[in-house]
């Protein structure tokens, strides 16, 4: 595993590969707001190893038309599509056509994504102690639909459905493993769909690199044969962000989180500690269990020195059988370091390369695009 000093040696090698971003037109010279971006896609992370690929993104709307103006109205928020592609080094494949779609003067929004993804992944087991390694190569075709309505200042309310068909490579099963013996849901193939409500509140000023602001999430889940998948059970959350410009050029992040799940649910969709944006600091998946509590601060410094940043972060989180039985006296503990890189300054994405220490020596390296919350 590369160490922290690697981890951002790399994030500066990739600046290379970072295509001119075009000025930011809040400052006196800059551009008008550009309806394509395309970006590299390559980075590092203890999960994966070493990816490539790149992002297309397409935005378009929220553009003034009245005497030629070509600046994006304060308040509004451009519609987007994006396609993404990524390959890592442990043969890891993803494929992924995303949209966040604004109309009906910003009352209505929808967000949407389909992808398929071949991901050789390691099982731990299940629970607070789980001390399994298991591996195992999942390929799933994912559907995510969710159509909402504006009906404040920030506040949008409306339909998530979700649909997934998996299954397991039986050639990378383990021998006498937990998953090549069936014993959890999700071993052999499956489809899940599912239907539920979902709140949001965003109040964020920026979406990809926020200073002031809160975002909401909240919202369930109830999966049905009846639907045309092969279980029933239910999931939900709640996702709470908050943002604080503290002077100097420092913005104070905070995540709090808890999501559980209700009867039969596949194993690899169990809440999970760990990976690149849930407890920083350990493998993806790490800990799972049916409830999930996460605390996470950041410390944020995005414009140290041109585009380059830093941020400092810490974070805590438990799971366990059920939401009654989280125990945050029992958390599992992850803090670390990061440098950020602004590759976009009009949308404010950044590339982060982060690196995190757990418990028990345990540690995680991520070189991505967009900040963890």
């Amino acid at each position: 595993m590369p160490s922290a000093p690697r981890a951002l040696a790399l994030a500066a090698a990739l600046l290379a590969l970072a295509p001119g971003a075009g000025a930011d037109p809040s400052l006196p010279g800059g551009e008008a707001p550009r309806d394509w971006v395309v970006l590299p896609a390559l980075g590092y992370s203890s999960d994966t190893g070493w990816m490539g690929g790149g992002l297309l993104m397409r935005l378009h709307g929220c553009r003034k038309r009245a005497l030629g103006a070509d600046s994006v109205p304060n308040g509004c928020r451009r519609s987007q599509a994006a396609l993404a592609l990524l390959y890592s080094e442990r043969r890891q494949l993803l494929v992924a056509l995303s949209g966040d779609t604004n109309w009906g003067e910003g009352r209505q929004h929808l967000l949407w994504k389909l992808a398929w993804r071949r991901f050789p992944s390691t099982f731990y087991g299940i629970g607070r102690e789980a001390a399994l390694e298991e591996s195992y190569t999942p390929r799933s075709l994912e559907l995510e639909l969710s159509a909402l309505r504006r009906f404040g200042a920030g506040w949008e309310f409306g339909l998530a459905a979700v649909a997934r068909r998996q299954r397991l490579e039986t050639a990378s099963l383990e021998p006498g493993g937990l998953l090549a013996g069936g014993a959890l849901l999700g071993s052999a193939p499956l489809a899940s769909i599912g239907l539920g409500p979902r709140l949001l509140l965003d109040r964020r000023d920026e979406a990809w690199q926020p200073r002031r602001g809160v975002y909401l999430s909240a919202g369930a889940t109830w999966y049905r044969r009846a639907l045309g998948g092969d279980h029933d059970g239910e999931r939900g959350g709640l996702d709470a962000r908050a943002y604080r410009e503290l002077g100097a050029g420092l913005v104070l992040a905070g995540q709090l989180s808890l999501h559980a799940v209700y009867g039969e649910i596949p194993f690899d969709a169990l809440p999970a500690l760990g990976g690149e944006e849930h407890l920083r600091g350990y493998p993806g998946g790490r800990f799972r269990d049916r409830s999930r509590l996460l605390a996470q601060l950041e410390l944020r410094r995005p414009a140290l020195w041109g585009r380059f940043g830093v941020a400092l972060f810490a974070g805590a989180g438990d799971v366990a059988p059920a939401p009654g039985r989280l125990a945050p006296a029992r958390a599992h503990l992850a803090a670390g370091a990061g440098l950020r890189y602004r590759l976009d300054p009009e949308s404010g994405l950044s590339l982060r390369a982060d690196f995190g220490r757990g418990e028990a020596g345990e540690s995680g390296v991520a070189i991505t695009i967009g900040e963890a919350f």
